[in-house]
């Protein structure tokens, strides 16, 4: 998907930032279709594990997905995310992920639960 719309790999985030979405978005031309919730967000921090096992299906079955905007619909998209930008709430760029904590730094927390597998399983299933 990121060669056909032209995208080089370090333009390409290294995990997805759905708090960046909107930004995702017009900077790269795609868009993802077939969430199973109204908003997309982060779905480890908002989701319960019925809301996970469904976003799960939907990947697994291909009715999420990620898809190329055409030129239309990227430009309604980009005036989308000016608006709300000049509005105050908008994000200003796409920006990577800080580097991942550390075994013994003050907050980290060990083992996983089901719903943070299901998170990973998420995330290795949507950068395919």
């Amino acid at each position: 998907m990121m060669v056909e719309c032209g995208c080089l790999s370090e333009d390409a985030p290294m995990v997805m930032q759905y708090t960046n979405y909107e930004a995702l978005v017009c900077k790269l031309g795609i868009e993802l279709v077939g969430w199973t919730e109204p908003k997309i967000c982060n779905p480890g921090k908002r989701m319960t594990a019925l809301s996970l096992n469904r976003l799960l299906n939907a990947l697994r079955q291909g009715d999420c997905h990620w898809v190329k905007l055409t030129q239309v619909t990227l430009t309604d998209e980009i005036d989308a995310q000016d608006a709300k930008m000049l509005a105050g709430r908008g994000q200003l760029a796409v920006t990577r992920a800080p580097p991942r904590s550390i075994r013994g730094v003050t907050g980290m927390v060990m083992g996983s639960t089901r719903a943070q597998r299901m998170c990973q399983i998420l995330q290795m299933m949507m950068v395919d």
